[in-house]
């Protein structure tokens, strides 16, 4: 299959013809499924201050964005009507509501954080490692909750490790590690102080060896 689009004929199939996700003005929204979602009601329930949507609803309300007669050019391709929310894409196959994986449903991850604490406050300021290398630290291990309206009821959460893209398995074992970190720094003091008390020791042997010798000298 072939389209026109910007005055060059492509390939469908090709990456250079993959569409673009756009949001449509709320207006329109309204004008063509507010029925369906009842967002004329005057007071609707709410949920974690969210109006719950079935996925039911998303499948009527796309197949309703589908039947819509769009204003289009001769040579535009019909939109595909697809619903973006909690992490997934949401679209008709075959008149069966499919959700997927999209770049366009991936979180925003701000590049700069708010509220900024003082050096003096920072994680590990105080001489605790455990402040990020601990198996509960919400630093690494923490739990983002999905703000979506399907099912709100219901707690979704987001690893920090699946944000970052790190592997939980090598960091809970380095977090474990840090259990045994109090019994290791024991350990090094007393064989520090072992050793400390043997080169003490051969000192004192060597400085009696020097006085005997010069003794014997005179």
């Amino acid at each position: 299959m072939y389209s026109l689009r910007g005055d060059a004929l492509i390939s469908t199939a090709h990456k250079a013809a993959d569409t673009t996700i756009k949001p449509l003005a709320p207006g329109l929204v309204r004008e063509i499924v507010g029925d369906e979602l009842g967002v004329e009601k005057g007071n609707p329930e709410r949920i974690n201050d969210w109006i719950a949507l079935t996925e039911d609803q998303i499948l009527n309300v796309l197949k309703l964005f589908n039947d819509y007669d769009w204003e289009l050019q001769s040579w535009q391709p019909k939109p595909e009507p697809v619903y973006v929310a909690g992490g997934k894409l949401y679209s008709i196959n075959n008149k069966v509501l499919v959700k997927d994986d999209h770049e366009a449903a991936e979180p925003y991850k701000w590049p700069i954080a708010h509220d900024v604490r003082p050096a003096s406050q920072s994680l590990g300021s105080n001489g605790r490692c455990a402040d990020c290398h601990d198996d509960t630290s919400p630093f690494i291990f923490g739990k983002v909750e999905v703000d979506t309206p399907i099912n709100p009821g219901e707690k979704q959460t987001k690893s920090m490790t699946e944000f970052g893209e790190l592997d939980p398995g090598y960091y809970q074992s380095f977090a474990f590690t840090f259990l045994f970190r109090p019994w290791l720094k024991g350990l090094v003091i007393l064989a520090s102080a072992f050793g400390g008390l043997v080169l003490l020791l051969f000192a004192l042997k060597g400085m009696d060896r020097l006085v005997t010798a010069a003794g014997r000298k005179k």
